[in-house]
């Protein structure tokens, strides 16, 4: 049996990621015009940059970095694609049960430094289940529930269902030949035991008339 799968795939994010300036260099800036990043800190509070702790890729040590209002607006716009993302792919899987064999995302690294999900997509098994349309039926219904399980399914989900419906209306096609093959057959079987018992009561009738004559 060929294991085939098809992949719920949702649309990728790819934001222009900003200028990144890290704090010692603001900090030798600052050195620069003569002033102590301290006393800057005290005087003028309100004008200071925004900055925020991130893991650095050496370890959990944090890395403080400095984010430009273009910046944070877009690690916001990351951080809720990042979301949806993950809501979309989750709901896949949490309908899919079984069928679902992978899950696979796509990663863009922010401003902050931190990873988002902007893509991702799910395997689903979508093979036919052999000599069994119960089955492949039922399994092509919870595809296409698996397809449609988002809030907002993507155009390959709806190729997914459309598949899923394919397979579904195939199987119910092979179970009602077989069903029309399985009654052909049960018929015939009848109509021989019908000719059988005919004649064998002919031959019990001829039995009975010689032994009265």
């Amino acid at each position: 049996m060929i294991n085939e799968t098809f992949q719920i795939v949702s649309y990728s994010f790819q934001p222009r990621r900003p200028r990144v300036q890290h704090k010692n260099v603001v900090t030798d800036q600052v050195r620069e015009k003569g002033v102590s990043p301290d006393a800057d800190k005290k005087e003028n509070p309100a004008l200071l940059p925004a900055f925020i702790e991130c893991e650095t890729s050496n370890g959990p040590e944090t890395n403080l970095i400095e984010l430009t209002e273009e910046d944070k607006k877009t690690v916001e716009a990351l951080k809720k694609r990042d979301l949806e993302v993950r809501q979309h792919e989750q709901a896949h899987i949490a309908a899919a049960g079984t069928y679902a064999t992978g899950l696979t995302y796509a990663y863009k690294t922010g401003a902050d430094g931190k990873r988002y999900a902007v893509g991702g997509h799910v395997d689903i098994d979508t093979s036919e289940v052999p000599n069994n349309p119960d089955a492949t039926i039922a399994k092509a219904i919870t595809i296409r529930r698996a397809a449609n399980a988002p809030a907002e399914p993507s155009a390959q989900d709806h190729q997914v269902s459309a598949a899923a419906t394919s397979m579904e209306t195939k199987a119910r096609a092979e179970k009602i030949k077989k069903i029309l093959e399985d009654n052909e057959e049960n018929s015939r079987q009848r109509t021989d035991m019908a000719i059988t018992a005919y004649g064998q009561s002919k031959f019990d009738i001829g039995k009975q008339i010689n032994k009265t004559i």
